[in-house]
Parts: C-alpha cells; structure tokens; sequence
C-alpha cells in the first residue's frame, strides 16, 4: 500500500521488477507504476481531488472491501499521542446532499 504524497511517490522506483500488486489512492503513484512490467496497480473508488491529485471516499463510506498488506508506506505532516496526523482536511458531503 502507498498513500498519496511526495515522500510515498519516492517509493516507485524502487518497486520495479518486485512484481507487486500495488494498492494506492495516489494519481502520481499510479503514473509512476503503469509503465513498470509486472506491476499491478488497484485504486479506491471516491472523489477525485485535485490540489492532492489523490482519490477519497467520503467519510465514513465504506467504499471498498478492507485490505491487509505486509507493507504500507505513507507520510505524515505529523507524529502525535493519538497517532499519526495528516495537515489536509478530508473531503465532506457538500451542503446540498
């Protein structure tokens, strides 16, 4: 699993040739991982966001089955007591749903 961002992004090169299935949320990731042979890449369903170029299902859905996987790389604006922490706001119903 690769979450969306530049540090996880970073991965991709490194994932050549390991043939892998690849779960990730990330557009950039999925760019970096298509031309590499062998290489499956699985993407949530959800909304697509552009400023983060990644795709979220909305809060609280439960948009798709649950997946375990040895490795997950991802990164954080944040280490706290509660765990990690992430500097974007997800996405949220608008007004009118």
């Amino acid at each position: 699993m690769l979450d969306g961002g530049n540090t996880s992004l970073q991965m991709c090169a490194h994932l050549a040739g390991l043939d892998l299935l690849v779960l990730t949320n990330s557009r950039h990731i999925v760019a970096a991982l298509l031309p590499q042979a062998g290489t499956r890449v699985l993407v949530p369903s959800g909304m697509v966001f552009p400023e983060q170029n990644t795709i979220l299902a909305p809060a609280g859905e439960d948009s798709m089955p649950r997946f375990h996987a040895p490795k997950l790389f991802m990164g954080a604006a944040a280490l706290g007591h509660q765990g990690v922490m992430q500097q974007d706001v997800y996405w949220s119903p608008p007004n009118d749903a």
